[in-house]
């Protein structure tokens, strides 16, 4: 009994001793609670160190908060979306982008045409071409047509009656003003006013999805002119973004817009394009030369 005291326990401890024991080995096991002593337990007499409980569950490193690495065993759980393109306008589910890629509006009788390029792949359902933000007057309201990155669209303004729009074939349209290389599509029954303007393409959701100023040398543009380009800079589609001040005077409107002045008088005549596919939202992405409608601009 003597030796067994001189050892740290006595040989044969009482229920209460064997107890308080276990209590305090179990004590140097952090997160594990204070277990109750219903049952003896062995000491091992050589060491007066009471052997693991084989009952008692092993208890996992406490999470420290470490954020989700997406590993190779990692379920995706935790995964957050891939970001959105910030160059993109919202448009909505499975609505096309569509970019202004060639106009002229100045062939006689009003049969003023407009090319989109596709630049999101899509439907084009309800998508609308207009004249002005603040005062917007709709040239076209396109039907449902899934397009392909890189597929472009011809409106056709004041359409001639053999005009087909073209909704699943871009051959399908057999008249003489139709472009196999593209969509045909019926505008209406109106042209562009060949000044000082801006063109937009509108979604179905009223966001807009490009834009454009023009102005005509050697014309007068309207008054409303600096508003409308102040609209489509505040849209976020043209820059710069201001002329140092707001872009409220026509002088200073004319400034920062593309120059459509020498477009033709007839379809095959000269026409305001994009140069290359140029995307900067300014004047220098746009120059007037020979047409190139249903096909790649030069």
């Amino acid at each position: 009994m003597r030796e067994g005291l001189r050892r740290g326990f006595p040989t044969e401890p009482s229920r209460r001793l064997r107890c308080l024991a276990v209590q305090r080995h179990l004590a140097l096991i952090a997160a594990l609670p204070l277990i109750a002593c219903a049952a003896p337990v062995a000491v091992d007499d050589d060491s007066g160190t009471p052997p693991v409980d084989a009952s008692v569950p092993e208890i996992a490193p406490r999470d420290t908060g470490t954020a989700d690495t997406g590993g190779d065993m990692d379920a995706g759980a935790d995964a957050s979306p891939p970001p959105m393109d910030a160059s993109l306008p919202d448009v909505g589910a499975g609505v096309a982008v569509l970019q202004i890629n060639e106009v002229n509006p100045n062939v006689t009788g009003s049969l003023d045409l407009v090319e989109l390029r596709v630049v999101t792949a899509g439907s084009t359902a309800g998508i609308t071409l207009e004249q002005d933000i603040t005062s917007a007057v709709v040239l076209a309201t396109l039907p449902a047509i899934n397009v392909a990155q890189g597929d472009l669209i011809v409106v056709h303004l004041t359409p001639p009656s053999g005009v087909t729009n073209e909704t699943s074939s871009k051959t399908s349209c057999a008249n003489a003003a139709c472009y196999p290389g593209a969509y045909d599509v019926r505008g209406a029954a109106v042209g562009i006013t060949y000044s000082g303007r801006v063109l937009v393409v509108r979604a179905p959701n009223t966001t807009i999805e490009d834009g454009v100023s023009f102005y005509r040398q050697g014309s007068t543009s309207p008054g409303s002119f600096p508003g409308e380009l102040m609209a489509l800079q505040a849209a976020g589609h043209w820059l710069p973004a201001n002329c140092g001040g707001p872009c409220n005077t026509v002088m200073l409107a004319e400034g920062v817009s593309a120059d459509w002045n020498g477009c033709g008088t007839t379809e095959t005549g000269a026409s305001a394009y994009r140069k290359g596919n140029a995307d900067t939202n300014t004047k220098n992405d746009w120059a007037v030369g020979t047409q190139s409608f249903g096909a790649p601009n030069p």
